[in-house]
């Protein structure tokens, strides 16, 4: 994950050698430009200066975004949440510059992003069609279940360190950003899940069509009737599995 991304820059753009050679050069050249260039270069260099601050408190978040994104099984990231927040909560207290709302709100949105994309590798479109196919609908359910808890644990661990912090930083330093522009993306998963879920019982309702038989004067005709809605429905599941769907979102 590039945390550099996050504290703007790993690198100085600007050699100070070369800077201070262009600067003499003006000098001898007496250009109105020399006092401008120097505030320029002093403006880079704290820049510089900042991202390489804010990259040395963000690498102390560098072991949990790898287990966000090489774990297995997706249950045992609740045991990560807890350590990951309180991290971020120290960066927010003892870092100069990495502790502003707008900085929080693109950590967060990266945490989520890389949350959410493993999300969609543990309960993948294909899985959930595989366990339909196989008339295992429950196991299906259980699976987006046991996945939206570990999200919604997240959300919970976020909201009660948000608390705690607010309670310890000083007043700047609180995070005050508005819960839906970090966790838009969060949201919207959580609402796919809910459709797939739906989607999902539904399929098994229809699936019993199949076996449907009515007896009676008209049982030839209603079951006709029953066997097309459920040609029909087929037809739709199969153009609904083909549609492809993306399933993760960028970083920030």
């Amino acid at each position: 994950y590039p945390l550099c991304a996050l504290a703007v820059s790993d690198e100085r753009p600007v050699s100070t050698q070369s800077t201070w050679g262009a600067i003499s050069e003006l000098e001898e050249q007496q250009s109105a430009l020399v006092e401008e260039f120097k505030k320029l270069k002093h403006q880079v260099m704290d820049q510089c200066d900042e991202a390489e601050s804010n990259l040395l408190y963000l690498k102390t978040l560098e072991p949990y975004f790898k287990t966000l994104r090489d774990c297995v099984d997706f249950s045992k990231l609740v045991d990560t949440f807890p350590k990951m927040m309180h991290t971020v909560v120290l960066v927010w207290q003892h870092s100069v510059h990495y502790n502003t709302n707008e900085r929080l709100k693109n950590l967060m949105r990266a945490i989520i992003s890389a949350l959410v994309a493993q999300a969609s590798r543990y309960v993948s479109g294909e899985e959930i069609f595989r366990f339909m196919d196989e008339d295992n609908v429950e196991d299906a359910v259980e699976k987006i279940r046991a996945t939206t808890a570990v999200l919604q644990e997240f959300k919970r661990v976020f909201l009660r360190h948000q608390e705690e912090a607010n309670a310890k930083l000083e007043s700047t330093k609180q995070w005050r950003v508005p819960i839906d522009s970090m966790f838009d993306r969060f949201n919207e998963f959580m609402e796919r899940c809910r459709d797939v879920t739906e989607f999902t019982v539904l399929v098994n309702q229809f699936e019993k069509l199949e076996k449907i038989h009515i007896g009676g004067t008209k049982g030839r005709i209603l079951t006709e009737q029953i066997r097309q809605i459920y040609a029909n429905f087929q037809q739709y599941k199969e153009t609904f599995k083909k549609e492809k769907v993306p399933t993760a979102w960028p970083l920030v």
